[in-house]
């Protein structure tokens, strides 16, 4: 008989302690919780599979329903993609530089490191914009709509003013193997920047 009670005891403050819990932390998510919002919003995108490989691996730290945060963290992947093509690139021009008859190629090197410079430029202020929406000059009465052309704008000219200036700098040059390396890494960086102005387009 003891025992009954004890074990009745024991599932009534279960009972208990169980909605407490929740209470305490009612937002807690599993993995496929985030996992399933990570892949709805980007089945939404054109570029889906980007979408989803740029965020998958912050996982552990997106909140739910929280589109900001993905365009936020989508912007910062574009950000660190594209130092990391400006280093590349900056590694061919240090390979080739003293190459007899590249002149043109290193050249055309040149150029794509500052235009890539530039693209970031433009990422770092639309990742500013969205942080930072107080800083943007914008009207009280039309803030959002020009937050978001603010975003909009810059993405665009990172992805159709200066990214496009890089490939097109090797058109007529010899070199195959490096021209195809910079067309490979500038279309990849244009389809993650791209992905980046979709998500921000849903803000």
């Amino acid at each position: 008989m003891k025992a009954q009670i004890l074990l009745l005891l024991s599932l009534a403050t279960l009972l208990f302690l169980v909605p407490a819990i929740t209470a305490v932390n009612p937002r807690v998510y599993t993995k496929n919780v985030v996992t399933d919002f990570i892949a709805k919003v980007c089945s939404t995108t054109t570029k889906s599979n980007v979408c989803y490989t740029s965020l998958i691996p912050s996982a552990k730290i997106i909140k739910v329903n929280n589109l900001k945060q993905l365009a936020e963290l989508s912007l910062s992947g574009s950000v660190v993609a594209a130092k990391k093509r400006v280093s590349h690139m900056t590694m061919l021009w240090s390979q080739i530089k003293n190459t007899k008859g590249a002149d043109k190629q290193v050249l055309a090197l040149q150029g794509c490191v500052e235009n890539y410079r530039k693209a970031i430029g433009e990422l770092e202020a639309s990742l500013a914009a969205i942080t930072q929406p107080e800083k943007v000059d914008n009207d009280e009465e039309e803030e959002g709509f020009n937050l978001k052309m603010e975003v909009d704008y810059n993405l665009d000219r990172a992805i159709n003013v200066y990214l496009p200036t890089c490939p097109s700098g090797f058109k007529d040059l010899p070199n195959e193997s490096i021209k195809a390396d910079v067309f490979k890494h500038t279309l990849k960086l244009q389809d993650i920047i791209k992905n980046a102005r979709e998500l921000a387009s849903k803000l």
